[in-house]
């Protein structure tokens, strides 16, 4: 009986410890390319939301290649597909478009991912229609985000306009300009190191998207296409906002306006609602809309190119990395992107009345920009990437008067 316990006892431990002589399952491993490498708080909550699928799906492993900035990564995405190699998954953060994306998909690099979404109820209506509407090419879709891009306005230091004596937000362009002057003014009549506004390029652009919204000239998908008379507009109004600058530099990122703007040294500080989360809690913002050429807010929502799951021919990999897309767009993580990071969650289930409590500063932005009179639902980054590339050479040029405006709208349409 002893020996019959002993043979019995031998097996049990040969078949928990795998010397039956199966092989315990390898993990599926994916490379996970994305630009949220920085250091930001909002940079490693969605690093830990990425590092987190791994506890749900441990079949899965993931090597994430983490770059400082999406310009950064795009770089590295592009090398890799110069030399033939295909990541299983990418997210592009709305870059990229007219670069990897098209790359991509003219060489069969992507995976469709309309035939995963036709399969799994759950997975297909997780994304936004806007998304659908925008990037779904006849019944084919290869991206999707898992935030909405909730923009058109920005963030003002609500104390220092109180101090100065402006008590109502501009509704037209020239009294936005006006109240960048009064600012100034102020400022300069008290010695003090307070300035309107310190833009980078991309506030530039992100005016000049609102100026031509309001020509009724923007087209989607990562195209702009103007006159010569709306571009002379964007380009009066990129001289205003020059006229505005004390310190004549613009060779600074969106990073340094946010500082300036927690330092309590700028007044106005032009973002979208997400920038909710790296204003601090000291800094008593509000957030308005740009105005309108007949004094009609405006606002934009956006769905821009997301994640691209690569075509890489190995069926495990492409399935893992359909997996990972479906986790990023489930309602607990999208649940997760709104409090941890405060983006606009592109799942039409969350509804952001839900979080008011919780995300006070957040909620006021979103209920600003839907309280706009008219709002336009184009895609992040209407200015193609070499269109973006001339103007962060040449507007310091054209703004210190070394190019012509029409040699500088000549350079900047395609």
């Amino acid at each position: 009986m002893k020996k019959i316990i002993l043979v019995l006892g031998v097996i049990l431990v040969c078949f928990l410890s795998g010397c039956s002589g199966k092989k315990a399952a390898v993990p599926t491993e994916i490379t996970f390319i994305h630009g949220w490498g920085a250091t930001e708080e909002d940079h490693k909550a969605m690093r830990q939301i990425y590092m987190d699928f791994e506890k749900e799906n441990p079949d899965i492993k993931i090597n994430m290649l983490s770059m400082p900035t999406n310009k950064e990564m795009i770089n590295f995405v592009e090398d890799m597909l110069s030399v033939g190699t295909v990541p299983d998954i990418i997210f592009t953060a709305g870059e990229g478009e007219n670069s990897i994306y098209r790359f991509m998909l003219e060489n069969d690099m992507l995976v469709d991912l309309a035939p995963y979404m036709e399969k799994d109820f759950e997975f297909e209506t997780s994304i936004s229609p806007i998304t659908k509407v925008t990037w779904k090419q006849q019944d084919h879709l290869y991206t999707a985000s898992d935030v909405l891009i909730v923009s058109g306005g920005y963030w003002y230091n609500k104390d220092l306009l109180e101090l100065i004596g402006i008590e109502n937000i501009p509704t037209t362009w020239d009294g936005f300009f006006k109240m960048l002057e009064t600012i100034n003014r102020w400022s300069s009549a008290r010695f003090s190191t307070v300035e309107a506004i310190r833009p980078s390029t991309n506030t530039y652009l992100y005016i000049a998207d609102n100026i031509l919204n309001d020509s009724g000239e923007m087209l989607t998908k990562g195209k702009i296409k103007m006159s010569e008379r709306s571009f002379s507009k964007v380009c009066d109004a990129w001289k205003r906002l020059d006229d505005n600058i004390h310190m004549q530099s613009r060779n600074i990122s969106y990073r340094d306006e946010t500082d300036l703007f927690n330092n309590g040294k700028l007044a106005i500080y032009p973002n979208g609602v997400w920038a909710a989360s790296m204003i601090k809690p000291d800094i008593n913002a509000g957030y308005a809309l740009f105005p309108s050429a007949y004094g009609q807010t405006m606002s934009c929502q956006s769905a821009a190119l997301g994640y691209l799951v690569g075509n890489t021919g190995n069926e495990e990999k492409i399935q893992a990395s359909i997996r990972f897309l479906t986790y990023m767009l489930s309602l607990p993580v999208q649940k997760r992107i709104l409090l941890e990071t405060q983006q606009m969650p592109q799942n039409p289930e969350i509804e952001i009345e839900d979080y008011e409590k919780e995300l006070e500063r957040f909620s006021m932005a979103v209920k600003e920009i839907q309280s706009a009179k008219i709002r336009l639902d184009i895609p992040q980054n209407l200015w193609s990437e070499s269109q973006r590339e001339t103007i962060e050479l040449y507007l310091s040029s054209y703004l210190n008067g070394g190019l012509e405006e029409n040699s500088f709208y000549q350079m900047c349409v395609e």
